[in-house]
């Protein structure tokens, strides 16, 4: 039976409190799931607040292993401590990024680069939490779950609504963006008008705390500033920024499809196929199907034209899909798009059958070429 192997260290913080470092060797997928939360649930159980989870000899991770990471995270950090990633594969980068789940973890690139930004949180002042605003903020506390606004009494004549009830204060770096550099860097968008939109007017920044209903749920909320938040009703992360708009990660009830294959157009048929069943299994329409058909074949031909086949090189493709959209990724070595050189005439073909264009720079090398269409 496979199993997951876990290699474990412990440093300490300057108050003598823990942090354990595992290095997980193998994949975490549904024969291993229950021993990964297992594992990671002991180490919570005996008092560790702080975990570096070292990720580089990760083979896989599926879905539901990426959910259990994020409740997981949760449980830490409301204990006070957090998860921290290392060495992060980059075919489990673009999984994270195309299941929303990105922005809810910082990945380091050393234990090193962890235990320093641990080590410089634990001894931030918490009087930093009433700074001022121009301030720097202190290490946030837990991941902030908004409360439901309560229903306003209607005895008459109706007195007011009362106030919602006030959530704690979001979190400034548990759950936004990479450390160290470490991520899928810059997007470029390539999406068709995209060059030549015309800059919508600039937003009235909204007053906080900021009630507004979740963008899920349609439950109302209070926010207390700009920042991360969970929603009580539905689970899902929300970002506010200041102009009130919300930003939704996570995609955990998401069909997914991971494939490899050598870069070579006879395999275009196999991952349309794929995708295809895909797509039919959530109930997109036949233009749906047809439409992403177009886009993969423009977008393999850009894969395999640009391979070395004496290198023996391999594509990799994701797809992640729900009832609203689908979202497809292509990682290959070689670059779709070259910085200040020619744009490829398939890109804007690509563009024209799929909502969003986008391509990412990797880590290392290579680039993952991302592609989002939603139902109609």
């Amino acid at each position: 039976m496979p199993e997951l192997l876990f290699q474990s260290k412990q440093e300490k913080l300057h108050d003598g409190s823990p942090i354990i470092i595992t290095k997980i060797l193998g994949a975490i997928d549904g024969t291993t799931v229950r021993q990964f939360e297992d594992k990671l649930i002991g180490f919570f159980n005996q008092g560790v607040k702080n975990l570096i989870l070292v990720f580089s000899e990760v083979k896989y991770i599926n879905s539901t292993g990426m959910g259990l990471l994020v409740k997981l995270a949760d449980k830490f950090q409301e204990g006070g401590g957090d998860i921290k990633l290392v060495g992060v594969p980059e075919k489990v980068i673009a999984l994270f990024d195309m299941l929303g789940l990105l922005s809810l973890f910082k990945i380091y690139e050393t234990d090193k680069d962890a235990i320093q930004s641990i080590t410089a949180e634990s001894m931030s002042s918490p009087a930093g939490n009433n700074a001022a605003v121009a301030a720097a903020p202190p290490p946030p506390p837990p991941p902030p779950v908004a409360q439901p606004r309560p229903a306003a009494p209607a005895p008459p004549p109706p007195p007011p609504a009362p106030a919602p009830p006030a959530m704690a204060p979001p979190p400034s770096n548990q759950m936004g963006g990479m450390g160290m550099g470490m991520g899928m860097g810059g997007g470029i968008d390539l999406s068709f008008g995209a060059e030549s939109a015309v800059a919508p007017p600039p937003k009235q920044q909204v007053r906080f705390p900021h009630v507004a209903p979740c963008a899920v749920c349609q439950r109302s909320l209070e926010f207390a500033a700009k920042g991360n938040y969970k929603c009580p009703c539905n689970s899902s992360y929300i970002t506010i920024d200041e102009f009130g708009n919300q930003s939704v990660h996570a995609k955990m009830n998401s069909y997914v499809i991971d494939m490899t294959y050598p870069c070579n157009a006879v395999y275009r048929n196999p991952v349309i196929l794929a995708i295809s069943c895909l797509a039919q299994q959530v109930g997109f329409s036949n233009v749906f199907c047809e439409e992403v058909k177009e886009a993969l074949e423009n977008a393999i031909n850009i894969t395999a034209e640009k391979s070395n086949p004496q290198a023996k090189e391999n594509f990799h493709v994701l797809a992640v899909a729900d009832a609203n959209e689908m979202v497809i990724g292509l990682k290959s070595l070689n670059p779709f798009l070259v910085q200040n050189g020619p744009k490829d005439p398939r890109l804007p073909a690509i563009a024209r059958k799929v909502d969003r264009l986008e391509v990412f720079p990797l880590p290392t090398r290579g680039q993952l070429l991302k592609m989002t269409k939603k139902k109609k």
